[in-house]
């Protein structure tokens, strides 16, 4: 008898939720370069560099004008760190991993400029519309520079020029930043850790997104590449959903992170695999997840309460069949 309520039980659960999983896709890699909102484009937007105490590195950025008036933008250095295990980005705090900002600085060449902004050095350039520049900077690395990892983010802004005049006739400006991502060659330290990762179980009317979470600490001190994976099969096997992306974590950070299962179905029992790697630190959790609205999560109660009432039926029937029993032996 128990057998046959679990069978029954598990039966609805399964019309319920059946196994539909909508294809995966994931997102095209952009462009090696970015554009502001009036048409200032600057190539690269990221430089991963490899530097010796007491070097001297030259680079250059290219920036475009592609806002259909002649412009000058400025060009400077600043921190950059980051906040909370979330990432947000600082531009002004000043530490150990930000001295970087210190060490850059910009070739005038023929048209630019040294001016004093808000206490900020920038070197101003005028460039035409459709014009194509290149700004020289040069890092000096000091000779007693400290070992692991620097940051530091130039930003190209408009100067604030009437072609940037608002309807509102605000003077608008805006800026572009390239990432400077350095190690400073030395005695690296290299620390990973993985301080936990989760697959939430349940999802209700999709209120939260299906994914895997993670977070993570960097205890060394230069920048460490972390790997995760997410899977998604059915309860047969068949894999619906796979993607995998690294992320970076920086010195004496930690840093929470996440796959999500973009265009999950709306019902359905999965099987899901998250994992994450870090040097030589992998974490991996199995689980099953449901997804399922609320109006079948009713209609599972409503089943789940009938079958309790015709059990307490029938072992009513058995238990007044064995009185009876009783009865009529005496």
């Amino acid at each position: 008898m128990r057998n046959r309520i679990l069978s029954v039980i598990f039966a609805s659960i399964l019309l319920l939720t059946g196994a539909a999983a909508l294809p995966a896709f994931a997102a095209d890699e952009g462009d090696n370069d970015a554009s502001g909102s009036v048409g200032i484009k600057v190539s690269p937007v990221s430089e991963r560099l490899l530097m010796n105490s007491g070097d001297k590195v030259e680079k250059t950025v290219r920036v475009t004008n592609q806002s259909g008036v002649d412009t000058k933008v400025r060009v400077y250095a600043t921190p950059y760190s980051v906040q909370g295990n979330d990432y947000s980005p600082n531009f002004s705090n000043e530490t150990s991993r930000t001295q970087l900002a210190r060490w850059i600085s910009f070739d005038e060449g023929e048209i630019g400029k040294t001016i004093t902004d808000n206490d900020v050095t920038k070197v101003e350039f005028p460039i035409e519309q459709g014009q194509e520049i290149t700004v020289n900077y040069t890092i000096n690395v000091p000779k007693d520079s400290p070992n692991g990892g620097q940051y530091a983010v130039i930003f190209i802004e408009s100067a604030g020029e009437s072609g940037n005049v608002t309807s509102s006739g605000i003077n608008a400006v805006y800026r572009v930043g390239i990432i400077i991502m350095s190690n400073i060659n030395g005695v690296t330290r290299d620390g990973a850790e993985i301080r936990s990762t989760k697959i939430p179980m349940f999802y209700i009317n999709n209120e939260k997104e299906v994914r895997g979470d993670a977070l993570v600490a960097n205890t060394g001190n230069t920048d460490i590449p972390f790997v995760q994976e997410f899977k998604i099969s059915t309860l047969f096997g068949r894999e619906v959903f796979t993607e995998t992306k690294s992320f970076d974590v920086f010195p004496d950070t930690e840093r929470a992170n996440k796959l999500v299962w973009e265009g999950a179905p709306s019902i359905g029992i999965f099987k899901a695999s998250y994992k994450v790697i870090g040097l030589d630190q992998v974490e991996e959790r199995s689980t099953f997840i449901i997804i399922m609205p609320a109006f079948a999560i009713i209609i599972l109660l409503l089943l789940l309460t009938t079958t309790i009432v015709w059990l307490i039926i029938v072992l009513r029937k058995h238990s007044a069949k064995k009185a009876r029993r009783r009865q009529v032996a005496a």
